[in-house]
């Protein structure tokens, strides 16, 4: 029997507590089960210190300061992912929800790929309608992003990869601990919050690191 690789998963937390208990149930309810999830929590107010160790004492509780804002929490968390000896990382924001077969499938076609990221397709969560699935940059016009829901798409077919110039965000996004080791880490000093995603994702892309979306893979954004 084939033994599951572990994946450790980097939750940065900022409050929104009912939030987090979403994402770390639907974390529970997943059919990928090595999993070592880290809750980066840097300056929460609410009530995540107590009850994150009470109500899941399987999660490894990070405590950050609040001076780190989330692409410094989120480089804290890859620090002490790979610290564990982490070899695949995945980036989840505490407001984003994957359901049961995602990680699964995530991983799966992460075998199939060397030193690849592969994002899931996002969905609103209380809509269930398409956010993106691709997406893309132009500098030209002052760094915008642009979503794609791609074409016939909104109906997925048979499991598949699509290649994406840009991947939105930290919603379970999975990474191998070889790009971090040769692109570095997300830019917490000049992009302490918004931005640093994209940076990461187009300095990935400028070094050859495909950029992939697996349209049979799901995340849930409570936005």
């Amino acid at each position: 029997m084939e033994t599951m690789e572990k994946i450790h998963i980097v939750i940065p937390v900022f409050n929104g507590w009912k939030q987090t208990e979403i994402c770390l149930n639907a974390l529970r309810a997943s059919t990928y089960r090595n999993l070592e999830i880290l809750v980066v929590d840097h300056g929460s107010t609410d009530e995540t210190k107590e009850a994150l160790p009470a109500l899941y004492p399987e999660v490894i509780h990070v405590l950050g300061a609040a001076t780190l804002w989330w692409t410094g929490a989120t480089n804290l968390g890859i620090r002490t992912a790979i610290s564990r000896g982490a070899d695949t990382i995945m980036l989840l924001n505490n407001d984003c929800y994957v359901t049961p077969e995602t990680i699964e499938r995530l991983v799966s076609h992460a075998k199939e790929i060397d030193e690849a990221i592969i994002a899931p397709v996002q969905r609103d969560f209380f809509s269930k309608r398409v956010l993106c699935i691709t997406a893309s940059t132009c500098y030209l016009l002052g760094f915008p992003t642009f979503l794609r829901l791609g074409k016939n798409v909104s109906v997925l077919g048979e499991p598949r990869l699509l290649a994406t110039k840009l991947i939105i965000g930290g919603r379970g996004v999975l990474i191998p601990r070889s790009v971090f080791e040769r692109m570095g880490m997300l830019d917490e000093v000049n992009l302490p919050h918004a931005g640093s995603d994209n940076d990461f994702y187009l300095r990935c892309r400028r070094q050859q690191v495909p950029l992939l979306i697996a349209t049979d893979a799901t995340v849930y954004v409570d936005s």
